[in-house]
């Protein structure tokens, strides 16, 4: 099967640890770092390694991450790159838990 984006929602209990974790990875690739790769748990991994992971919170779809791999062990995690990509115009999405695929309107 061909790869689907999948979207998840950022609990506002992890929204500020996930703001500055953003903040520490940009300063650092400003400084010339190697950039790490991000990773999100996940309860079960999709059926294929999605192309890209979009993230909400506070009620709108917001940004997205290039997804560069899962890992299986010792728990589940999409791997995301470090480059976050704004929503220019948020997209409503009430909150859920762990993941679903999605579609973006083109």
């Amino acid at each position: 099967p061909a790869p689907r984006d999948v979207l998840v929602c950022i609990p506002r209990s992890r929204l500020k640890a996930v703001e500055e974790e953003e903040a520490r990875v940009a300063e650092a690739v400003r400084r010339g770092h190697k950039p790490p790769t991000y990773f999100w748990t996940v309860g079960r991994l999709p059926a294929t390694q999605p192309r890209r992971v979009y993230f909400c919170w506070d009620g709108a779809i917001r940004a997205y991450h290039d997804c560069v791999g899962m890992i299986r062990e010792p728990d589940h995690r999409l791997l995301l790159d470090h480059v976050i990509h704004k929503i220019g115009t948020p997209i409503e999405q009430p909150s859920f838990r762990g993941w679903r695929y999605w579609e973006p309107s083109r």
